[in-house]
């Protein structure tokens, strides 16, 4: 496991997970111009197209993330969030890494991402830049919007 992660599946009922992603929710939809987040609600990510995980180091949750499948070969990464007590260690490029490994166990060549355009997001477009994903236009249901940043990344098994 990357940086000495702990990955787990079904955790959406643990009340730390809950909290984490309500701060995601919250932070995200107050970070974005009115009606342009696209953050997933707690419920959306327990749909059938969706594989949610968090990630734990010593019994401490770090952040989470999630696949949604896009098409046999095709995911969009969705949910990523890293506790703020554990940015700035590397958590967020191992989650990332965490994801893509669990992206091509699914099948998928092809990851995309969604995340804002704006100053606040600019830690997070560097970080998937500096994990290999590249602009790209909009993909699946997203139309093109000045507001998003749209990115991509193959994925070779």
């Amino acid at each position: 496991m990357h940086k000495n992660l702990d990955m787990r599946d079904d955790t959406l009922d643990d009340p730390e997970v809950k909290a984490l992603l309500e701060d995601h929710y919250e932070l995200s939809v107050a970070m974005s111009p009115v009606g342009k987040a696209h953050v997933f609600s707690f419920d959306r990510l327990k749909q059938d197209d969706i594989t949610f995980w968090s990630f734990w180091r010593a019994g401490v949750l770090r952040g989470v993330g999630a696949l949604q499948r896009l098409s046999s070969t095709m995911g969009e990464l969705k949910s990523m969030h890293v506790a703020q007590a554990s940015r700035r260690q590397g958590i967020g490029a191992a989650i990332v890494h965490c994801l893509e490994d669990q992206a091509r166990r699914l099948g998928f060549t092809q990851l995309y991402l969604e995340t804002g355009a704006n100053a606040y997001f600019a830690p997070a477009r560097r970080l998937y830049n500096n994990c290999g994903f590249f602009p790209c236009g909009p993909f699946g249901s997203y139309k093109d919007d000045r507001d998003s940043v749209y990115m991509h990344k193959e994925i070779r098994s």
